[in-house]
């Protein structure tokens, strides 16, 4: 990434796959915000930070990986039941009780 503060121009250049959901993802949000400003007579993006753009890259690739963190936390977690339920069960026979 390179700002000119001369011109007023960011320069970012983004590395991924062309199939790379989160990259279409950007692209389709920075279109639909210069639709919405051309539609207004402006020609340039509001983008007030030059850190602006690599941050919605990185909070639109946190949001699609949600889904396969919730998997992985709950893979995790039935291999630590696996593993310590039996030992509960055999320190605390009522168990069952306490975890209903």
């Amino acid at each position: 990434m390179k700002h000119s503060i001369i011109r007023d121009v960011t320069i970012c250049i983004i590395v991924a796959p062309q199939s790379n959901d989160c990259v279409q993802k950007l692209k389709d949000v920075l279109h639909l915000g210069f639709a919405a400003i051309a539609s207004n007579g402006v020609d340039k993006l509001p983008v007030q930070d030059p850190f602006d753009i690599p941050f919605m890259l990185s909070n639109i690739c946190c949001e699609s990986s949600k889904e396969h963190i919730r998997r992985f936390r709950q893979s995790m977690f039935q291999q630590v039941q696996f593993v310590f339920l039996p030992l509960i069960q055999v320190e605390c026979p009522n168990v069952h009780n306490l975890l209903a």
